[in-house]
């Protein structure tokens, strides 16, 4: 996996011939960990339920720094994989302040299915926020009117 600063100008333009489904996720949120024994997260999970290995990029944006893009994202064919947000080692190295506003968009060789997961547990009632990603056209694709 690589980490790499996000170019907006050029938009990672080598990457969108390959990656030519996108999704939003829009309102992302680090949660503080909470309980030690079920601590909080948050996860990207990926059904691929195509003939072949999708590749991802998740391109990450904050509300007071650049974007960052995670490159090298493999979800194998026929299978679910789940990106923990929260964990350095999923994410290529980026490693997400507790507390921190942020959204994400995903990019994939394929159409997968993509779900986001948010789950907080400072309180015993335990919070669990999930949601489908928001499919988008590519930049570069004119969008119908």
């Amino acid at each position: 996996m690589e980490l790499r600063p996000r170019d907006l100008a050029q938009h990672g333009a080598c990457l969108m011939t390959e990656l030519t489904h996108t999704w939003v996720f829009p309102d992302c949120w680090r949660p503080p960990i909470g309980d030690p024994d079920t601590p909080g997260h948050e996860a990207l999970c990926v059904l691929n339920r195509t003939d072949e290995d999708t590749q991802l990029a998740v391109d990450v944006f904050f509300t007071d720094r650049p974007p960052v893009t995670v490159e090298g994202l493999v979800c194998g064919a026929g299978r679910v994989r789940h990106f923990r947000l929260d964990d350095p080692l999923d994410m290529g190295g980026l490693e997400i302040p507790v507390g921190t506003d942020y959204g994400i968009v995903v990019r994939a060789s394929a159409a997968v299915s993509l779900q986001y997961t948010r789950v907080d547990t400072r309180s015993t009632a335990l919070a669990l926020m999930t949601t489908a990603g928001q499919p988008v056209a590519a930049p570069d694709t004119p969008t119908a009117t």
